[in-house]
């Protein structure tokens, strides 16, 4: 998608924006390491489009935290996203915040802003544990003692 659009955009005198959305990345996320890849390479893919695009378009990149989605309570088990209250903020994020972040990046107000990545996480990359896993099912590790 990134590419058919940064093409169109490219070739029109107007130039263009692009925002991408991945989730809280850059700590691992026990669980999803097949995702976690992914998304870390969605990062990378923006800030190199930034470089190889600009200044004609701007790409950034949102990446929420835990927003509480109509979505989420269809698709996930209860106790997903019970770290929420470790984090700074303490609650959930809206889709309204998600959005609102979203329409700052690809608005004229974020005009010297490309090639990056912006948390909207109420402060869960800075504490907290991410974890797509049920309690207790992190398999029991000895580990070696620290080298000297």
């Amino acid at each position: 998608m990134i590419q058919t659009f940064g093409r169109r955009m490219l070739a029109a005198d107007s130039g263009g924006t692009i925002c991408n959305i991945v989730m809280t990345v850059g700590r691992g996320l026990p669980g999803l390491a097949h995702s976690a890849a992914a998304r870390a390479g969605v990062v990378e893919l923006t800030r190199t489009l930034s470089w190889e695009w600009g200044p004609k378009v701007r790409i950034n990149c949102v990446a929420p935290g835990q927003v509480r989605t109509t979505g989420w309570d269809e698709t996930y088990d209860e106790g997903v996203g019970r770290g929420v209250g470790d984090q700074p903020l303490g609650f959930e994020g809206t889709v309204f915040d998600l959005g609102n972040t979203v329409t700052f990046l690809v608005s004229p107000a974020a005009a010297f802003v490309t090639g990056q990545l912006l948390y909207v996480d109420g402060g869960l990359i800075n504490v907290g544990l991410q974890n797509a896993l049920p309690d207790g099912s992190y398999p029991e590790r000895d580990l070696p003692a620290p080298r000297r």
